[in-house]
């Protein structure tokens, strides 16, 4: 789930690499919630991007 800072969430699926695209509207922060509970064990490794607008 992505939140932007005016509170619009969208839900996310990733691919079969664990990447994932989601177009953040309001300019700002937004905040990223990764349901750990799918993962198995080894892949607990997450590399973050943010792009400024």
């Amino acid at each position: 789930m992505i939140t932007d800072e005016d509170g619009n969430a969208q839900t996310v699926t990733t691919d079969a690499n664990g990447a994932y695209t989601a177009i953040v509207v309001a300019a700002g922060d937004a905040t990223v919630d990764i349901d750990e509970t799918t993962f198995q064990q080894e892949q607990f490794k997450q590399k973050e991007q943010t792009q400024q607008r």
